[in-house]
């Protein structure tokens, strides 16, 4: 007897609307990161601002909070797109290519972000917040070099950030498309 792959679920209503409400916030807060770099860039008067902003962010009464909640499950979410991903790459269950490639798209996608919101951002933002306040001119050197990389890292997020809101839509409107050409065997 022959096994039969199975598809790959499609993914409901339900898992699209978590995953776009889950990755506007996240694209929204990278957002909010870069726009406040490119701001800064327009005068060296600004130095300040970015200094008490990234003061705030990390100790965001409410948002810290409410964060900590929110990626408790990341670890599953991990863990589910890793496993979609290795579906896809050792072909263990049936999808359309655009299926298989936005599941690896995705998994790359969170595990670039996490690498890098992990090694480059939050190291910058802490040196930026340390080494800024109280500026000599070595340091107002120092500032502008800090800002102009993170302002890149945070351009990067913003990027994989789009590119995770759009897999769970592209992986809703194309899913298992050919699944549906696939006439069912009659008994």
């Amino acid at each position: 007897m022959v096994a039969v792959k199975k598809w790959k679920e499609n993914v409901t209503v339900v898992d699209l609307a978590g995953a776009c409400t889950f990755n506007a916030m996240f694209f929204t807060f990278a957002l909010m990161d870069y726009s406040a770099d490119l701001w800064v860039h327009g005068s060296d008067a600004r130095m300040p601002f970015l200094v008490e902003y990234f003061t705030w962010r990390g100790d965001a009464p409410v948002i810290s909070k409410m964060l900590m909640v929110l990626l408790l499950p990341l670890p599953l979410i991990i863990i589910g797109m890793a496993l979609a991903a290795l579906q896809s790459i050792f072909c263990w269950r049936h999808a359309s290519l655009t299926r298989h490639a936005v599941d690896c798209a995705e998994a790359a996608g969170i595990c670039s972000i996490l690498y890098v919101v992990i090694m480059r951002a939050i190291p910058l933002q802490s040196t930026f917040v340390e080494s800024c306040p109280g500026r000599s001119k070595q340091q107002k050197s120092d500032c502008s070099a800090t800002l102009a990389v993170m302002t890149e890292v945070h351009l990067i997020l913003v990027l994989l950030n789009v590119l995770m809101f759009v897999c769970p839509i592209a992986k809703y409107a194309f899913g298992n498309v050919a699944s549906a050409k696939t006439p069912e065997k009659s008994k």
